[in-house]
């Protein structure tokens, strides 16, 4: 994962998830152009509008729970919004 400064998110450094459980969270149009975008902090500032942050626990080690979208850019739509889950640190998600 790597924060983008002025963004309110993070974004995935090694694409998108390779499976989807719920094809309605995979918004890529392209392989190529495709990233995890999940919701920071600061997301969830905007009031009825606002986002879950990323969540985990330190007794439960490499498990991280978060909202947020694929494609090319960080979506607030909530329309566009799915829950994903990583039991590795990060290094993959469903």
């Amino acid at each position: 994962m790597m924060y983008h400064c002025g963004s309110l998110g993070l974004t995935s450094r090694d694409g998108a998830p390779e499976k989807f459980r719920n094809q309605e969270c995979n918004l890529c149009a392209t392989v190529s152009d495709c990233r995890l975008h999940l919701h920071g902090a600061s997301s969830w500032v905007g009031g009825v509008d606002g986002r879950p942050s990323v969540y985990s626990h330190s007794s439960a080690p490499g498990v991280i729970m978060a909202s947020g979208n694929t494609g090319n850019h960080l979506e607030f739509n909530q329309d566009f919004q799915c829950t994903w889950l990583s039991r590795d640190g990060g290094f993959t998600w469903e």
